[in-house]
């Protein structure tokens, strides 16, 4: 705008010049300052139809290139971004400002920071482009989607498995064959005694008959002993920073108990399915596979009791326990509620909530 006003005020200059003194350089100059913006104009339809744009790397980025592929360079290009939160039903609008030369190309990135964890709706609405002078600017639309997963960082849980939780047994139960682990019902192999070793697990005869004091090693159960339910119904008020506080609980906890050897079952109701989509995780690097999947699902409006809803299908007697995490950062285990965590001190609420399953 401020361009175009000035470019009035110079038109403006010149012509009254002319009626000043009648000269034919006045007369010259403003037929030029009339006809330079026509070809302005010209050039400007031009370099819009040479412009493109495709998106750089893969689903956890942000980043899309804009390509000149005229001779002519982009003084002045600007980009407007719709980012869409679907958890949280944020819309945020970003715009931002280039220059690209002639038959090159200009990377667009944004850094991680501007977007909460889980996944992102990203539109490119269009691109404005102005001519040289300022003055004229023409926008082309685009349908540009893509949708981004921003997973979150796990942090260290105060967590503890119980006896109980150790001593689940279900029919049909399986062992690792490559690890041990902390079951004390099958014995994994027989190993020398190590400093840290409980005096529980000595063989007493086999070390007697031995020069060195032998160990057993228990075995690793590979069935799931808890059930960690998510709660996806989206809580009134729901910011992209409880989202983020949520996602971040949730791969926090379930790496705990895959870390301390505890198989589990993570997931969350689909209520256009009526069914439970459970994923089984026995080691930490699971996690990510299962959030991933956790990052397509969509919140649901109905409150709804999933510990009943276990009950009704019979659940209850496949795990030792069932643990809970709602939106509004609650953790339930069973139908018990065991501690409340913080959206803004989410890392210091994990390390000191003292979980126990």
């Amino acid at each position: 705008m401020k361009n175009r006003i000035g470019y009035l005020f110079l038109v403006a200059g010149t012509f009254y010049l002319l009626v000043m003194y009648a000269a034919k350089v006045f007369l010259l100059l403003l037929l030029l300052e009339l006809i330079f913006p026509l070809f302005q104009l010209f050039f400007l339809l031009l370099q819009t139809a040479g412009l493109r744009i495709r998106w750089n790397g893969d689903g956890e980025e942000l980043s899309f290139c804009l390509e000149n592929r005229g001779v002519l360079p982009f003084l002045k290009l600007s980009v407007r971004t719709v980012v869409t939160h679907p958890w949280s039903g944020t819309v945020r609008k970003i715009r931002k400002k280039f220059i690209v030369n002639g038959r090159s190309s200009q990377e667009v990135s944004f850094p991680p920071g501007q977007l909460p964890y889980g996944r992102s709706e990203v539109q490119v609405e269009h691109l404005r482009l102005w001519d040289y002078l300022g003055i004229f600017s023409l926008s082309k639309r685009v349908k540009f989607c893509k949708e981004i997963y921003l997973l979150p960082e796990p942090v260290p849980v105060e967590l503890s498995i119980s006896g109980r939780t150790w001593s689940f047994r279900t029919d049909g139960d399986t062992f690792s064959k490559d690890k041990p682990g902390e079951d004390p019902a099958e014995v994994f192999g027989l190993r020398e005694y190590q400093p840290g070793d409980r005096l529980q697990r000595v063989h007493w005869k086999l070390s007697a008959r031995s020069e060195d004091w032998m160990v057993r090693e228990l075995s690793l159960a590979e069935i799931p002993r808890v059930l960690f339910l998510l709660d996806l119904y989206r809580v009134p008020g729901l910011t992209e920073a409880q989202c983020s506080a949520f996602l971040t609980a949730a791969f926090s906890i379930s790496q705990a108990m895959a870390l301390e050897g505890c198989c589990h079952e993570f997931g969350w109701f689909v209520p256009d399915e009526n069914a439970f989509q459970l994923v089984r995780i026995q080691e930490p690097e699971q996690v990510w596979e299962a959030g991933k999947q956790l990052m397509k699902a969509d919140l649901y409006d109905a409150s709804m009791d999933l510990f009943e809803l276990c009950r009704a299908e019979g659940r209850l007697a496949r795990y030792a326990g069932i643990l809970r995490l709602t939106m509004g950062l609650e953790l339930i285990y069973g139908e018990t509620p065991v501690g409340k965590l913080s959206a803004e001190t989410i890392k210091e609420s994990l390390s000191h909530c003292g979980l126990e399953v």
